[in-house]
This record gives structure tokens, C-alpha cells and sequence, in this order.
């Protein structure tokens, strides 16, 4: 009997065994691990050219802006979308302009491209600036470059084709918009510039949201020299938020705003200057901000999105006094001859944005400049 137990139990032992590892083997085939991806997104504000700029950007028969980004151009590359505004449009012929009609030498353009950036947004007030014939060589300039021009189109049928990429398993789409124009948009050329409406924002968003898992949307808005967002970007970051928009990339103050989380979107109020030659520290200080999108899909479950590690970096536009050069500096290289209250207003727009938002980093004034895309890791 004895025996008979022995065996008997081995026997149960082996087939509970066997029916464990094949329930084991099933599982973990009908449910694979999770699929990550990572986009990783950089964005700056206004590239916004005056004369001063223009003038130091000269050399000969051309222009040669590289010179001004030579301090800050590490940081710019890796990413996977690196987006700017060109505040001043680059609206052809060889009468280059400031404020208040901006035309800027196209070499500004080539500039920023070799800086890394492939996303620009061309929806700000000032498009029309060199009327219907500046944007149409504004959107040319752009054509067959490595860069996605958003916002500004020279025909209906390319205004209803919207931007969607793809990197590393996460598809996006772009859109641009400005809430407010210098010169009215041309009746029956709608199409030149994308002005903001809840109709059409509604109609483009809807549109795309069965084809990508992100949306982002630039927005050229709000109050010049305000650290705050007025009523109306608050209501319509409200109203993106409530269409399902993942990030809001704002500019126009000229300034830095505040970085808030509406529901499940990431809202930069304004990114502030990036080039300029304004006055103020506030005017010539900017941010570099850096994102990561996280998609986590899984076979039979809903694919998560998370938006992670938003972290800014300063920046300051530099001339002397006698503006004989210009630069831009991560507030992580200024020292007291440079701007002698540079760390009490690293504090003001350290304590602005988090105060807002207490999940943001802002790169130390301690830390050597990030190389390379550092800053997202």
C-alpha cells in the first residue's frame, strides 16, 4: 500500500506539474510583454530677426547666422522632433527688414536647419507681413527641405493634407495655428494662413485622431510681455484639452509662461524668444524645452500614452552694449560680467514655472551644458 501511495502521488504530482507549465506556456504566449517607444520632442520659441541681427549676420554677399548658436547648438541635437516658430517670415527679395514688416534672409532658414531643427511653424501674426506674395515664397523656401513647414500653405488642397510622421512606433500629428493676424488673411485665400477657430481646430483634430497616437498643436497666441496667459489662450487651451490634444507648444509674449497640466495635456504657455535682439532680460530669455512620449502597447489591451521628463533649460540673448556681436547662452554659462543679476533671475523663472507645474526640471545654474540630446535622458 505503501508502494501504491508513492506511486500514486508521484503520479498526480507529475500531471499537476504538467498542467502548470503548459498554463504557464499559454499565458505567456497569448499575453507577449508590452511593446515600449520612446518619441523624444525639443522645442524652442520666436526666431524673430530685427535689423540689428540682420546687419551682424553679414558678411559680404551673404549671410552667416551658425556664429550666433555656436554656445547652445549641443544641446539641440538627438531628438526626434525639434520645433521652432520663424516669427520673421522669409518672404523673398533682397530688401531684408526688422520691425514692424519683418522679411528675413532665407540663410536664417538653412541655419536652423543645420541646428536640427525639422519641425517650423509658419502661423504667427506676422506671416502676411510682405503680403500674399511673401508667403507663397515663405512656403516655397521650405519645399524639399528636410523640415516640415506647419501653418501657412500656398494652395487649399496642401492646407487639407495634415502633417503626420512617424518615429520609433509612435505616430504624430502637427498642427499650427495663430489666434491673432497684423493684416487680414485674403478672403478667398483662406488657406495661407491657419487661423484659429473652434470649427476648424474641431474638424482637423477629429480628422486625424483614428490615424496617429499623439496630437500636438502650436499655438501663436496670447499678450506680448505677459509672464501670465490671458483669459483667451486659457480658454482655448481648455478647449484643446477637451478635444484630446497630448501638447500645446504657445509663443508670441516674447516671453516665458507658465507650464501647466490641463486634464491629460501638457500646455506651454509661451517658450519666449529664442533669437532676438529686444530689450529687457526678460525679452532676450528663452527656454529649450524637452519631452519624452512613452507608448506602452500590449496585444488585447488599450495602448498607453504617457508624457514624462519635461525639463527646460534657460537660455539668455547676449550683446554688449555697443552690439557688436550677438549669441545665445544657457543661463548655465552666465557669470556676473554677462548679466550681473543672471541668478536671481534664473530664481524668478526657475519659481514661475514651478510653481506651476511642480513636475518640471529646470537645468541647474551648477550643471555643465548638456551635449547632444542629454538633456531628455
Amino acid at each position: 500500500m505503501f508502494k501504491h501511495y508513492i506511486n500514486s502521488s508521484t503520479i498526480n504530482l507529475f500531471i499537476l506539474l504538467s498542467v502548470f507549465s503548459f498554463a504557464s506556456y499559454f499565458v505567456s504566449y497569448a499575453t507577449p510583454p508590452p511593446n515600449v517607444h520612446t518619441l523624444r520632442l525639443l522645442a524652442v520659441g520666436d526666431v524673430l530677426l530685427h535689423m540689428p541681427l540682420i546687419r551682424y549676420a553679414k558678411e559680404g554677399d551673404s549671410y552667416h547666422f551658425d556664429k550666433i548658436f555656436t554656445s547652445i547648438a549641443p544641446t539641440l541635437k538627438g531628438y526626434d522632433i525639434a520645433f521652432y516658430n520663424q516669427e520673421s517670415i522669409i518672404g523673398g527679395g533682397d530688401k531684408f527688414s526688422g520691425y514692424p514688416c519683418f522679411n528675413s534672409p532665407p540663410q536664417i532658414g538653412d541655419t536652423m536647419l543645420r541646428l536640427g531643427f525639422n519641425v517650423v511653424s509658419l502661423a504667427n501674426n506676422h506671416a502676411l507681413d510682405k503680403n500674399v506674395q511673401g508667403v507663397l515664397h515663405s512656403v516655397d523656401f521650405w519645399k524639399g527641405k528636410d523640415i516640415a513647414a506647419v501653418g501657412s500653405y500656398a494652395n487649399e488642397p496642401d492646407s487639407k493634407k495634415p502633417l503626420i510622421q512617424s518615429k520609433d512606433g509612435i505616430t504624430y500629428a502637427f498642427f499650427a495655428y495663430t489666434a491673432l493676424t497684423n493684416r487680414e488673411v485674403p478672403a478667398d485665400k483662406p488657406y495661407l494662413l491657419n487661423t484659429f477657430s473652434k470649427e476648424k481646430v474641431k474638424r482637423d483634430i477629429e480628422h486625424v485622431r483614428p490615424l496617429v497616437d499623439i496630437v500636438i498643436v502650436s499655438m501663436h497666441w496670447g499678450l506680448e510681455y505677459q509672464n501670465f496667459p490671458s483669459k483667451e489662450q486659457q480658454a482655448i487651451a481648455g478647449y484643446l484639452a477637451d478635444l484630446g490634444v497630448h501638447i500645446v507648444l504657445g509663443h508670441h509674449p516674447h516671453v516665458i509662461q507658465p507650464i501647466v497640466q490641463i486634464k491629460n495635456t501638457l500646455v506651454v504657455y509661451s517658450l519666449g524668444n529664442f533669437l532676438s535682439s529686444q530689450s529687457t532680460a526678460d525679452r532676450l530669455t528663452g527656454m529649450i524645452f524637452t519631452v519624452e512620449v512613452e507608448k506602452i502597447a500590449s496585444e488585447g489591451r488599450a495602448t498607453a500614452i504617457t508624457i514624462r521628463k519635461p525639463r527646460v533649460l534657460l537660455t539668455y540673448n547676449y550683446h554688449p552694449p555697443q552690439c557688436s556681436y550677438y549669441t545665445i547662452y544657457p543661463y548655465s554659462a552666465l557669470d556676473d560680467e554677462v548679466l550681473p543679476d543672471y541668478k536671481e533671475l534664473y530664481d524668478k523663472y526657475k519659481n514661475l514655472l514651478v510653481a506651476h507645474y511642480p513636475g518640471i526640471e529646470v537645468y541647474p545654474l551648477t550643471n555643465e551644458l548638456p551635449q547632444t540630446g542629454e538633456q531628455g535622458d
